[in-house]
């Protein structure tokens, strides 16, 4: 009896599932028409690996009901068929999960797409509402979350006209979600502003983010970090801080690249916490800067940076090796300060390492 069932209910699950891929195929088609020929055999392993461990479970599930001591041929079938049965009822609720999300993410394409074309509008108005409703589709789907942050990033990469409110909303609800206190959350997202021109106020303060690129942009209002943790790398190369720059309480757990930055206000680096290499080679600080109890657990780069106004690196710890070559300080304070530092890290304390002088 067993060997009459056992094809029949191969050939219903394969049924089955012809069924669903065709339909599968179908709804792609009328969803996207210039698709001719949608991949139709995508289904096929799963349904020859359905059928294969049906077919098993059917004939352990007989054998076992027979060592349980049912030795009526009907009883046995019918015990082993209700095994394979909650099989195929995990198999469709697994079906049926994957085609839910299949529409779900088809959905949030679509909703993306619409808020993109508002975002690309003329009126500022238009532009804002584009900004929100991608905000809110992020908010309610966390799996298009680093697309949206990637559609706005480059959004602020783009020479933009009247649209300091749009810059601004961006910047400040960006800011709310990821945020580590935010709700909801949006951790760990990259942030790719890599030569933007920023004109409003930035501030990720309390951000966990998993890494940020900065190279080459320009922040012509004031940048503030604090009490963030990034837990990649931190890129800020031949970045330029027309404004006063506030990255204090910050752990930087991967790498942070400040190498040839102009930074034209009052600057602190106060209490961060840089897990890594770090470079500040070739930067220039045109007003005072503090590394007021910064640690710098890796290799710390200093080498030729100008200093035109002070430095204060009177507390800070460096774990490994510092680099100090070629300084330039413009003003008597700066040079004593200097002086003061390679003269205090000449014997550092046990837990510290020498730093390299000119």
């Amino acid at each position: 009896m067993a060997a009459a069932i056992i094809p029949a209910l191969i050939m219903h699950k394969v049924h089955k599932f012809r069924t669903l891929n065709q339909k599968l195929a179908s709804d792609i088609r009328k969803q996207h028409p210039s698709i001719t020929h949608p991949s139709q055999w995508k289904l096929l392993p799963t349904v020859a690996g359905i059928c294969l461990c049906s077919l098993i479970a059917l004939v352990a599930a007989w054998r076992c009901w027979g060592w349980a001591g049912l030795t009526k041929s009907g009883d046995r079938a019918t015990a082993s068929l209700a095994i394979v049965g909650g099989l195929g009822l995990i198999v469709s609720l697994v079906v049926a999960y994957r085609k839910q999300s299949s529409t779900e993410r088809t959905e949030s394409s679509r909703q993306i797409n619409a808020a993109m074309q508002l975002l690309g509008e003329d009126l500022p108005t238009k532009r804002n509402a584009g900004v929100f409703a991608l905000l809110d589709i992020g908010d309610r789907n966390q799996e298009v979350r680093q697309q949206i942050v990637n559609q706005l990033c480059r959004y602020l990469r783009t020479r933009r006209k009247d649209d300091a409110s749009v810059e601004a909303a961006i910047i400040s609800e960006l800011s709310q979600r990821l945020g580590h206190y935010g709700y909801p959350h949006w951790e760990d997202m990259d942030l790719d502003l890599h030569g933007a021109t920023i004109t409003e106020p930035f501030d990720i303060s309390n951000a966990h983010i998993f890494s940020i690129n900065c190279e080459k942009t320009q922040f012509r209002a004031a940048f503030v970090m604090e009490n963030a943790n990034i837990k990649g790398t931190a890129l800020f190369m031949e970045a330029e801080f027309e404004a006063p720059v506030n990255i204090t309480f910050t752990t930087f757990e991967g790498d942070a690249n400040f190498r040839n930055i102009a930074f034209h206000d009052s600057t602190s680096f106060g209490y961060s916490n840089f897990m890594k290499d770090t470079y500040f080679y070739s930067s220039r600080f045109h007003d005072p800067v503090t590394f007021q109890y910064v640690s710098f657990t890796g290799r710390a780069n200093f080498n030729s940076i100008t200093i035109y106004s002070s430095i204060d690196l009177s507390t800070a710890v460096f774990k490994r090796k510092g680099s100090f070559l070629n300084i330039r300080c413009n003003n008597p304070v700066a040079e004593t300060e200097v002086t003061n530092l390679r003269r205090k890290l000449r014997h550092p304390p046990s837990n510290t390492s020498p730093v390299a002088e000119d």
